[in-house]
């Protein structure tokens, strides 16, 4: 009788198990699909290095191709300036892969809006507004930063006189 119990009861656990792994992959699925759609301008994570050029240009200077210890994958800093931008290309494991945008960092002068309007210059309030439902809990908000998603993956605004200063998109730590 208390084995039968035991199970009824190990049972009803795993299936609420179940649901619990159900919801967080459908969260997950969705902040994918959220990260996948977000961008700045028309830039966006994984986007290949021919449509960065495309809507940039060639990047007034380039860093050379180096292997970042901590995932294996070979990057290249590419920097404009003049446009307030600073991209991570990863070529993934192979030095000679195909580039793909890892890394956007956006400063004063970039007029660049990610998806739901918020650039530099915007005030603080307005990107936590807008991606409130994305804020990540394990980083709260503070005067200075939100994160969005997470600083795994995500989007990092920082703040200067109560304005967004700083826009990253990427993974922050690791």
């Amino acid at each position: 009788m208390f084995a039968a119990r035991l199970l009824s009861c190990l049972a009803l656990v795993l299936v609420g198990l179940g649901v619990s792994v159900k919801a967080q992959a459908a969260d997950e699925a969705a902040i994918r699909a959220f990260l996948r759609k977000e961008g700045l301008g028309g830039l966006r994570l994984d986007q290949p290095a021919k449509e960065v050029i495309q809507l940039l240009g060639k990047p007034e200077k380039q860093g050379k191709l180096a292997l970042q210890e901590a995932d294996g994958n070979y990057v290249q800093t590419w920097s404009y300036p003049a446009k307030g931008l600073q991209l991570v290309m990863s070529a993934g494991g192979k030095k000679d892969g195909a580039k793909t945008l890892a890394m956007i960092t956006a400063r004063a002068p970039c007029d660049l809006a990610t998806q739901r309007g918020i650039k530099i210059g915007s005030p603080a309030s307005a990107p936590r507004k807008a991606y409130a439902a994305f804020a990540d809990p394990d980083s709260p908000p503070t005067p200075d930063a939100f994160v969005v998603v997470s600083v795994y993956g995500g989007i990092i605004f920082n703040f200067e006189h109560g304005k967004v200063s700083r826009i990253f998109f990427g993974a922050a730590a690791e």
